[in-house]
């Protein structure tokens, strides 16, 4: 099959698909923390609102590896989408702070068998030289969810209410399911290893697996820490209307679609480490600059930049991932590919309840300080460890 027809197929079976889960994703991530944050929960309780999703991603990541060595990837795809659709249902039908908080880690469960089907089929249906594009426009369409989903909270709340959010989200992911359905949107032929581009063997040390996971553990954390820094800074240290906040993550959103197709050029011309280093230099900027004395340019101007750099990592983890998972054959590769999403979602997890535990005792401040300080240090070790993978695919 030529290259022509596979980006038709990834744009009918994937990435469509994609678009509208990463809209009820952008939508949930902004309605959840404000509207818990509207009923009169303490930071450290929106913290662990904002984490559900990531936490339900978390849960399924192991079993879903499981499962598709079990099914096959259009099964997995099928199956995730009925889940996030009942999920949002039962989140419009029973609106309380407990039930949206179960729910979405529901539907956290389902996106994760999204995400590791869609994971699967960059490594076994692409050679590497375009490893980089399609994941990139995989992480266009997260981003895409990231700006539209923003966008539709701050317009419903302002004429309805968060019940009528999660209606919406519900009509979505029934389009998304009802799409999939049809058997024959799946019939691709998968080319064989023996067809793509020979790919070196990576020599995977436990040493150099550690230091990747450690890696991908705080790159993942890093980017979903923006999710509640972003709504702290603006409603708590200035008192920002909820819509309003929409607006500047609807704008940061905007900012990330921006700069995931060049992401995707970086990583297959330049190399996963010089894509690494641009795309955590950047954030380290935003967030300190979302840490200087408050008014709402900085505020807005931090978003941007925070966007931006969020959207240069573009597809960074899934090809990495990939290229590893590949080096590995199918059936452990799709094991592999199951636990390395599973590391980089314990940092997604895991870092906006820590921020919003620490935002108790800590000045707000200074913990977002803290976190562009991390996220420049990142930026080095990133360079440093993906370094290895250049140099297997483009030599030296």
């Amino acid at each position: 099959m030529n290259s022509n027809k596979i980006w038709i197929w990834l744009l009918i079976n994937v990435y469509l698909p994609s678009v509208i889960v990463a809209i009820i994703r952008g939508i949930l991530i902004t309605a959840i923390p404000l509207y818990l944050i509207s009923i009169g929960f303490t930071p450290a309780q929106v913290g662990i609102g904002t984490s559900a999703i990531f936490i339900g991603t978390l849960i399924f990541d192991l079993p879903g590896g499981v499962m598709l060595r079990k099914i096959s990837e259009r099964n997995l795809m099928r199956l995730s989408l009925a889940i996030i659709t009942i999920s949002t249902f039962l989140m419009y039908l029973y609106l309380n702070n407990t039930s949206v908080i179960l729910l979405a880690i529901l539907f956290g469960g389902g996106r994760s068998l999204w995400l590791l089907s869609r994971r699967y089929v960059i490594s076994y249906y692409l050679d590497y030289s375009m490893r980089g594009r399609a994941s990139s426009f995989i992480g266009a369409s997260e981003r895409i969810g990231t700006f539209i989903g923003p966008a539709i909270v701050a317009a419903l709340i302002e004429v309805a209410s968060y019940r009528e959010v999660f209606l919406f989200s519900f009509l979505i992911s029934l389009t998304a399911l009802v799409s999939i359905i049809p058997f024959k949107r799946f019939e691709l032929t998968k080319i064989s290893v023996e067809e793509l581009t020979p790919f070196k063997k990576l020599h995977l040390s436990k040493g150099y697996l550690i230091s990747l996971s450690a890696v991908e553990f705080f790159v993942q954390g890093i980017r979903s820490s923006r999710l509640i820094l972003i709504p702290l800074v603006g409603k708590v240290l200035l008192n920002l209307p909820d819509s309003m906040v929409g607006i500047a993550l609807s704008i940061s959103g905007a900012l990330d679609v921006i700069g995931s197709y060049p992401a995707g050029i970086i990583i297959d011309r330049k190399g996963r480490s010089v894509s690494g280093l641009v795309s955590f230099g950047i954030l380290a900027i935003g967030f300190i600059l979302l840490a200087l004395p408050y008014n709402y340019l900085y505020f807005y101007i931090a978003a941007i930049i925070i966007g931006l750099g969020n959207g240069f990592s573009a597809g960074l983890l899934i090809t990495v991932g990939s290229d590893i998972g590949f080096s590995l054959g199918r059936k452990e590769g799709a094991t592999f590919l199951a636990a390395w999403q599973f590391t980089g979602d314990i940092g997604s997890a895991s870092f906006p309840v820590f921020i919003g535990g620490m935002a108790e005792v800590v000045p707000l401040p200074l913990l977002t300080a803290l976190i562009g300080v991390t996220s420049a240090l990142l930026a080095l070790s990133i360079n440093k460890a993906f370094k290895r993978i250049d140099s297997v695919i483009f030599g030296g």
